[in-house]
């Protein structure tokens, strides 16, 4: 099992100057880090690493993202160089929302409290109706 990790944007630099609104410079880039393009699907791009075989990275044409499925703390170092080079405040971000400085000091972006909030109230809601729904079934026996 891995966790899911992605250099995503940031609201900081206009969309034109992205590098992950371009497949041709994220490509280009990569190749700098020793990734290899190796498979392109119509909305997915795969890149293998040169030398370490597990290093596989997925770049998502329409959502503007590159990813990992990874438990890799090299890769995820390896990821914050990368997003750290595309220069336009591309970030690393984790599956729980982190935001990664280094592979030890995470933090959470302002442009995901909202999407950590709206994750709460949805298990606070999964986990009020489980109380009412077992309160339901209490009374059929009682």
């Amino acid at each position: 099992m891995g966790y899911y990790v992605e250099i995503i944007n940031t609201d900081k630099v206009l969309d034109i100057n992205k590098i992950l609104y371009s497949s041709e410079k994220v490509t280009a880039i990569l190749q700098d880090f020793n990734f290899l393009k190796k498979q392109t699907k119509q909305n997915m791009i795969c890149f293998y690493h040169s030398k370490f075989d597990e290093f596989v990275l997925f770049y998502d044409r329409k959502n503007s993202r590159l990813w990992a499925n990874t438990t890799s703390d090299a890769l995820i170092t390896m990821m914050i160089e990368i997003a750290q080079s595309f220069n336009d405040g591309s970030r690393v971000r984790g599956d729980e929302f982190e935001t990664y400085l280094s592979i030890n000091k995470t933090f959470i972006h302002n442009d995901d409290k909202p999407n950590i909030i709206n994750s709460h109230k949805q298990n606070y809601n999964k986990i009020g109706l489980f109380i009412l729904f077992m309160f339901f079934i209490i009374q059929f026996f009682i």
